[in-house]
């Protein structure tokens, strides 16, 4: 059986803004593509359009929202017609057969009912191939419908091409965001058009159009469209699509039960989508991207959709392994943003966001550093800049670090200047460390002392009375009122409980804190009833009920990523025994491969990549630091093919929990052979 057979691409898809099971949509792509595509159920529910459950659609959308709570940009509907024509949405959408409905990575198939018209659809890079089979007579149309901003599709009938552009952005976008497209259909056409909507009227049944795209220009879509479509069927794509996504797939073949093996590629499928390739390459060979701030065109790679706050955890540690080439392109193009606009990203998609605390690209670069992914010369490049972000401060704030002279002069950040002070206090001192792991790797001993000495700031926020992590204002004063699982105010989507332990580059330092209790606490948090109050929120929000929602681990709210490393604490400090009797429980009990498969946000990839690494032995508790952290395997084998051909073997008959060490390298890892063999002591 074919790994892709195993993939369900509508994992984690039911959803609303009060309640996830992953907060994503189905996506027709190809790995980190520029282009993706899914269906529109329901625009009324504007950023949360998709519904697995909805009986009727309104169309086939190009999209490139990298999570609702961001938004879409360059996205438009295409959509099959019978008699006159009427875009709006209630008039436009249809019923389809949901018995025969196919969606997967490679391929979208619906027999759509008001219209009587089957639609196929592949993908490529920046586009696709549709195929439309009409069976009624009459005017049988295809339609292009901009949804956001302004939409202009021109039909040149001796072509029988279509050129064009969309300037749809549901978020701040502070230049005008251009998406064109080059495409061309199989059969003459009458046009029609009305406001932000190409109508073709089509004269044949059977009807092909491909479709190609670029943010560089009318151009750069042509050259996209002859390198991707022209010579192409859509069963040509479909079978490209097929391989390439195979081959990505199986660069883990694991043997386990039918629902691990059903989960573990949906989710290595989710692994693989974002950060989106938003480069092009000209017709000489040169690669080009967009400054995300200004709308210039550069040279040199890029990439986007990604909030570094969610995926450093897991997905660069992934790609660490599984294909380090990439992570090092990716890595290039976060600092050719820094190049661009002065300073590394936050959350881009694809301008800044400046969503989340901290400016943690540190650890996804830090972590390229140790474990030689990048030239030396471009880590160097690199060192300079996350210096940059965490030292100068930003005439912006979704630039830099918050509040920098103050962090330095008091080394936390006072509740009474920063929101969310403790989280942005820890993820400062993990951003230093990360600078400190950099500067030690290139030689640079006296800055690595520097940046390890503050790293250790997290202790001055430490509360000994309550055993957990406790904002001061400026003064060093606290407040008297304290309730554990309080949310908000100075913590981010989260309590006390969720983000005292972020402390992941010092778990010795933060243990001798609780008198070498830290276990202790660690128990009490699992066994502390998933209760909250609203605090500083004033209302219930998502992460809140998926807590609650999830009664088995405590106030480990694995539905959000600050809990992702809580139960690997266990091993970080020695007992490797209880973090694998508590990865065991949420790989089992929290996932599975169904449209409410995940416990909360999936976050373009993190969920689901700390899903395969659990299922796998072992997880990349410390970015930035060259090692894993080791658990007991839940697949029963796994074999790991590492970029230059050497295996992993996984052997889950093999380990003793009892005769293991708490730390496995990443160059034992990349080494290839057993992985019991290099974990036992």
């Amino acid at each position: 059986m074919k790994k892709l057979d195993y993939v369900n691409a509508l994992m984690g898809t039911h959803n609303t803004s009060d309640f996830s099971h992953g907060n994503i949509l189905p996506l027709l792509a190809l790995p980190h593509a520029l282009a993706s595509w899914t269906i529109m159920t329901n625009s009324s529910h504007g950023n949360f359009f998709y519904d697995p459950t909805a009986n009727t659609f309104e169309g086939i959308r190009l999209t490139h929202q990298p999570s609702p709570w961001i938004g879409d940009y360059g996205h438009f509907l295409v959509m099959p017609q019978t008699g006159n024509l009427n875009i709006a949405p209630h008039m436009r959408k249809s019923s389809f057969n949901k018995q025969t409905f196919r969606f997967t990575p490679t391929e979208l198939y619906i027999e759509e009912f008001k219209d009587n018209c089957d639609i196929c659809l592949s993908p490529s890079p920046t586009g696709g191939i549709f195929k439309f089979t009409f069976k009624n007579e009459g005017k049988n149309r295809i339609n292009f419908i901009g949804l956001d901003g302004k939409t202009q599709f021109v039909y040149n009938k001796a072509l029988q091409n279509i050129t064009g552009y969309t300037t749809g952005v549901t978020h701040h976008c502070p230049y005008e965001l251009k998406e064109y497209i080059y495409a061309k259909i199989s059969c003459e056409c009458e046009e029609e058009t009305t406001e932000n909507c190409l109508s073709l009227i089509v004269k044949d049944k059977e009807v092909t159009v491909k479709i190609a795209t670029s943010f560089i220009g009318y151009e750069q879509a042509e050259i996209n469209f002859n390198r991707e479509l022209n010579l192409n069927t859509i069963n040509d794509l479909k079978v490209q699509a097929e391989n390439i996504w195979e081959k990505e797939l199986s660069k883990i073949n694991i043997e386990s039960d039918e629902k691990t093996m059903k989960t573990f590629y949906s989710c290595l499928y989710r692994a693989l989508l974002f950060p989106r390739k938003f480069y092009e390459t000209d017709k000489s060979g040169k690669n080009l991207h967009i400054n995300i701030e200004t709308g210039e065109i550069k040279e040199g790679v890029m990439y986007v959709d990604n909030g570094f706050w969610d995926t450093y955890r897991t997905v660069y540690p992934l790609l660490s392994i599984i294909d380090p080439k990439l992570y090092a392109e990716m890595a290039e193009s976060f600092y050719n943003i820094y190049e661009d606009t002065g300073w590394l990203p936050r959350w881009i998609s694809p301008n800044e966001i400046g969503l989340m605390p901290g400016t943690l690209v540190e650890p996804v670069l830090a972590d390229a550093i140790v474990k030689d992914i990048v030239s030396p010369e471009l880590a160097e490049k690199f060192l300079d800049a996350m210096i940059h972000n965490a030292e100068d401060d930003s005439p912006e704030p979704k630039y830099g670090r918050k509040k920098v002279s103050v962090y330095r002069k008091l080394g936390y950040l006072p509740n009474n200047l920063v929101h969310e002070s403790v989280n942005e206090t820890l993820d400062c001192c993990y951003g230093d460390f990360c600078i400190g792991a950099s500067a030690a790797k290139l030689g640079k001993i006296g800055l690595a002392e520097k940046y390890m000495n503050y790293a250790k700031n997290y202790a001055k926020i430490f509360d000994k009375k309550s055993g957990l992590m406790r904002s001061m204002d400026d003064k060093g004063q606290r407040s008297d009122d304290f309730i554990p699982h309080s949310w908000g105010g100075e913590y981010t989507e989260g309590s006390a409980w969720q983000n005292s332990f972020a402390v992941p580059h010092d778990m010795k330092g933060l243990n001798e804190l609780y008198n070498g209790k830290l276990e202790d606490k660690i128990d009490e948090l699992f066994n502390t009833p998933p209760i909250f109050t609203v605090g500083w929120y004033g209302f219930e929000i998502h992460e809140m009920s998926e807590l609650a929602a999830q009664r088995n681990f405590g106030q480990c709210a694995i539905s959000n990523q600050p809990s992702f490393p809580i139960p690997y604490i266990y091993s970080e400090i020695g007992n490797v025994k209880k973090t694998s009797y508590w990865v065991n429980r949420l790989i089992t009990e929290a996932f599975d491969s169904t449209i409410d498969g995940f416990p909360g946000d999936e976050d373009n990839g993190t969920m689901a990549s700390w899903y395969i690494f659990g299922c796998l032995g072992f997880y990349p508790f410390c970015p930035g630091r060259a090692d894993f952290t080791t658990t007991l395997p839940i697949v029963k084998k796994a074999e790991i093919t590492l970029p230059d051909g050497k295996k992993l073997i996984v052997e889950k008959d093999k380990f003793k929990v009892e005769k293991m060490n708490n730390h496995v390298s990443y160059k034992d890892i990349m080494n290839g052979g057993s992985l019991w063999d290099k974990v036992k002591k």
